[in-house]
């Protein structure tokens, strides 16, 4: 764990909720191409796994290579995306292009290989369309097929190719006229000259390359990106199909992209070439976008979909699971598509599972129905209000229900510009616990499982909006989590900025108060550092202060009581010198004993440190004040309450010493007490300390002056430490019950009030 923040680590403790990134954060950020699908042909193509579609769950089987064609470079496993040499031999008879019906899916399945690229031309054009859209770049020179780019999944997909199918990238030169980039592939060395590329941006959801085949002098636009930006580019016949496959392979949890082409010959060479040359000189991005967009975009061809593989951190679900009984509210943020997001949501535990809740789809434009949850009607016919309206209701009347959220990135922009929508989506996060109204026994309350939020197609702007809702109109406590460096602004605006350390991509470490290793390192943290941090300093602030409160309540009883205030104190300099030397060491040592406690001890106790919890410490320590003082005052009025004691060269009466030990030793005891009680907390080593304490304070305190004392005085000192002990310990007793039953009538009122206000509507329903 590294700290720049250290204050951060004391509201770690307090944090309500906590928006995390996706990719790097929850996922380990090192993705598997699994899947290569021609929607319109049927055919499937397995890349590193054989992944069918009438199965459950992914099977990894590294797929066999095929030696017909072998590369003559010296394939190493390097670092960054590199290819491998893997001579797995095993179940050749599927290397033949031969493939065989999987399931009722429709989908023709082979093994990606050189063999299969040379018999579909369909799925030659694809593997050179993705090595076309890319802007990854390799040394020429280099040994070994090794890519580096921005893009991880520029370099996973084009390993990945390469390694089953040898196709990959031989250089990307600059020649007089631009850009050029070689090829090679099944038909020999391929070269394009790469006129204009419009790189990936989170509004345009795309990337788009217009390429000229050298030999041809064909111009095509290749593009890249979301389904839900492409697919309504793409030709009427083939959209059905390319949203199937999309669907197909987002039920995996896979990240699904599509890419598409188009012939633009003529469109280019009349006048969209110059115009975008044009542009391009002014440096005028917007105009090219729209007119790749309007015009060369349009009716466009299908190419494939790709899916891959990003693995969730191990343990992550557990971790989450943890973060919600805390009752944190757990929010993801993540750039992929709904049906993959949802995917995501309830393998890390923030979304519901079909028979563990519901999960409700708040887009306005989805096609999905909530079983009659909007009185029947296709939740496209229901406006954001609405939805999120019977949501609420649905989570008031089903309280113990875990429900989980998902929000599209054009409904999170919608509600932050709405006062309304926000105060129901902020009142659903808050809606946390209930009481049972149906029982008779309304001291029983029911906890409700925190709301777990999923915003898919989320951008750094989403991340952004999301965490200044929570500060501003929720005042929540926020953290925020991730990796990238799409992750920094939200991070640097939310309470407390956390940063992943592990992997290439740590630029959110450096701007973030705390970064982990991992992010389940994260909850570990938040008890140990951040809960019981809390807990131990406001129980030292509970401790210190009702500790000198003593010592202050008994200084002004005595001075306004019995001297009016004279100059003649209830303690000398060397008593107050004593008192401020020994009372604190057992707190010392609470405020220690958190730290060398094992993990499976470290729980955090919020009850003790409450301001009520305060205030009765504080009545308390003046109670303990009022009963020593008369305890003393009482006892020595009997004898001879003038003998002076004197102490360490100070001379006071025998009442006074009597006071001022009993007090010294009573403010130490009630640590331990406390302590063995309550916390129960490495409580020995309090026990320790204070014995040890009391012990000193008999040495260097009490034995100099044991003979001036009268007799039975140990008595007396005894009878009254074990007084104040069972007056504390009845006192505890009462304030319990008080505190229990000041809940219970908060409780009914509560509930009261709510059952009313269902009455209201029920009658205004009828």
């Amino acid at each position: 764990v590294e700290v720049s923040n250290w204050g951060a680590t004391e509201q770690l403790g307090l944090v309500e909720a906590i928006v995390f990134d996706k990719t790097g954060t929850l996922t380990e950020n090192k993705l598997i191409p699994l899947k290569l699908i021609i929607p319109h042909k049927g055919t499937a193509y397995n890349l590193t796994s054989n992944l069918t579609f009438n199965t459950s769950s992914i099977s990894l089987n590294i797929g066999p290579e095929d030696d017909d064609e072998a590369d003559p470079l010296i394939l190493e496993n390097q670092i960054y995306g590199e290819g491998s040499n893997n001579n797995n031999n095993n179940n050749d008879n599927n290397n033949d292009g031969s493939g065989s019906e999987e399931g009722n899916n429709n989908y023709k399945e082979f093994n990606l290989s050189w063999k299969a690229a040379k018999k579909d031309q369909d799925l030659h054009f694809f593997l050179l369309g993705i090595c076309l859209n890319s802007s990854v770049t390799r040394q020429p020179e280099s040994t070994t097929i090794s890519y580096f780019g921005t893009s991880i999944d520029e370099v996973s997909i084009l390993t990945s190719i390469y390694n089953v199918a040898k196709y990959y990238i031989i250089d990307r030169p600059t020649t007089l006229t631009g850009e050029q980039m070689l090829i090679h592939t099944c038909q020999g060395t391929v070269t394009f000259n790469i006129l204009f590329t419009a790189p990936y941006s989170s509004a345009r959801g795309k990337m788009s390359v217009i390429a000229q085949n050298v030999d041809d002098k064909k111009i095509y636009v290749i593009t890249k990106g979301s389904p839900s930006k492409l697919i309504p580019a793409l030709q009427k016949p083939t959209q059905g199909c390319a949203n199937e496959s999309v669907k197909k392979l987002a039920e995996y949890g896979l990240r699904v992209i599509i890419y598409v082409y188009k012939e633009v010959t003529g469109a280019w060479n009349s006048n969209i070439g110059e115009k975008i040359s044009f542009y391009k000189k002014r440096g005028d991005t917007a105009s090219i976008n729209v007119l790749i967009d309007t015009v060369l975009e349009t009716e466009m061809h299908l190419m494939g979909i790709t899916g891959t593989e990003d693995k969730l951190v191990p343990g992550v679900k557990e971790k989450m699971e943890t973060l919600q009984d805390y009752g944190v509210l757990t929010m993801v943020c993540t750039g992929d598509i709904k049906i993959t997001a949802r995917n995501v949501g309830e393998n890390i535990g923030i979304l519901p599972r079909f028979n563990e809740g519901r999960v409700f789809d708040l887009e306005t434009d989805s096609d999905e129905k909530h079983q009659n949850l909007f009185s029947g009607s296709s939740s496209v016919d229901a406006t954001f209000e609405t939805k999120l309206e019977a949501v609420l209701k649905f989570k008031t009347e089903n309280p113990q229900t875990k429900i989980g959220i998902l929000l599209g990135k054009n409904e999170l922009n919608y509600m932050s510009q709405s006062e309304h929508s926000v105060r129901m989506f902020i009142r659903l996060l808050l809606l946390h616990s209930t009481s049972n109204n149906n029982d008779e026994n309304l001291n029983e309350v029911k906890e409700i499982p925190p709301t777990g939020v999923v915003v898919f197609r989320a951008g750094p702007s989403e991340k952004l909006k999301l965490t200044q809702l929570l500060q501003r109109q929720g005042n929540l406590l926020v953290g925020c989590c991730g990796d990238g460096a799409n992750d920094i602004e939200m991070i640097e605006e939310s309470h407390i900025g956390i940063g992943i350390l592990s992997g290439e991509n740590t630029h959110a470490a450096a701007s973030a108060d705390i970064s982990v290793r991992k992010v389940t390192d994260l909850v570990e943290l938040i008890d140990t550092f951040g809960s019981l941090n809390w807990e131990r300093n406001s129980q030292l602030a509970v401790f210190i202060s009702s500790m000198k409160l003593t010592v202050i309540m008994g200084l002004f009883l005595w001075a306004f009581i019995f001297t009016n205030f004279s100059t003649f104190p209830l303690f000398t300099g060397k008593m107050l010198l004593s008192f401020n030397f020994f009372y604190g060491w057992g707190v010392i040592i609470y405020s220690l004993k958190i730290i060398i406690l094992s993990p499976s001890q470290k729980t955090a106790n919020f009850e003790e440190v409450g301001i009520r919890r305060l205030a009765w410490w504080w009545a308390r320590a003046c109670l303990d004040a009022v009963l020593i003082l008369l305890y003393a005052i009482t006892y020595f009025a009997s004898s001879n309450q003038t003998k002076i004691v004197r102490y360490w060269g100070d001379d006071t009466t025998i009442c006074q010493y009597s006071i001022f030990i009993l007090m010294l030793l009573w403010v130490n005891l009630k640590i331990s007490v406390e302590s063995g009680w309550r916390l129960k907390l490495g409580a020995k080593w309090v026990h320790l300390v204070v014995g040890g304490t009391i012990a000193v304070v008999l040495l260097f305190c009490v034995l100099p002056v044991w003979k001036q004392l009268e007799a039975g005085w140990l008595v007396w000192l005894v009878g009254g430490l074990a007084g104040l002990v069972v007056i504390n310990w009845i006192m505890d007793i009462g304030g319990k019950r008080i505190g229990e039953y000041l809940e219970r009538g908060k409780r009914k009122k509560r509930g009261g009030g709510e059952e009313e206000e269902r009455r209201k509507k029920r009658r205004g329903g009828g």
